[in-house]
């Protein structure tokens, strides 16, 4: 079963495994840490076996996938940002650019968990390391340790968005980015990886 966890459930002592998922044919734009295991980069489908292995041999999971795990919408049911895509004069929308391949991808990704009949309990929280310096190459190992330390940190709840916090406004509409695809898991928190 996978759903949305909650801030209350973002305890060390459980397991984690931290993707930051990638969508390359040929590169290994895929990041996986699982509990105190050194990350490893893998190509997609590499990671995405590698995940299946892993929840085959647990019954709870706490799952942060560092894509847009919701979606945000106008009243006029227009894409619109939320507010952790958008910082000072810099955005990172969830509709265009990385953030559009990398919900695609997770799309695909949490279609086969769900096609693999696994029986662990998952609950889902988004990722998001963003804002790097133009022409500064991603570095996917480095934003899943900036996660960790903030899942393992005292201070998580300053680094943390409760799904009502991720509105710009009142009345936008937020949604799981995979209702559409028939997969409603529910709304997680946002989880930000910080140099800080």
């Amino acid at each position: 079963m996978i759903k949305a966890g909650e801030v209350k459930d973002i305890q060390p002592n459980t397991n984690w495994l931290i993707f930051d998922i990638g969508f390359s044919n040929r590169q290994r734009t895929c990041a996986l840490l699982f509990n105190d295991t050194e990350p490893d980069l893998y190509q997609y489908n590499e990671a995405v076996e590698k995940v299946q292995d892993i929840i085959k041999n647990v019954k709870k999971l706490n799952l942060v996938i560092e894509a847009p795990l919701s979606v945000a919408f106008d009243k006029n049911r227009n894409p619109k940002g939320r507010s952790v895509e958008k910082r000072g004069g810099k955005t990172r929308y969830w509709y265009f650019g990385p953030g559009s391949t990398v919900l695609l991808a997770t799309t695909y990704f949490l279609r086969r968990i769900m096609d693999s009949n696994l029986t662990a309990n998952i609950k889902l929280f988004e990722g998001f390391v963003s804002y790097k310096d133009r022409g500064e190459t991603s570095d996917h190992l480095k934003d899943i340790r900036l996660l960790k330390k903030v899942i393992m940190s005292p201070s998580v709840l300053h680094h943390c968005k409760e799904p009502h916090e991720l509105k710009l406004d009142e009345d936008d509409i937020l949604e799981s980015a995979f209702k559409v695809a028939g997969m409603d898991f529910g709304i997680p928190p946002v989880i930000q990886g910080t140099d800080e």
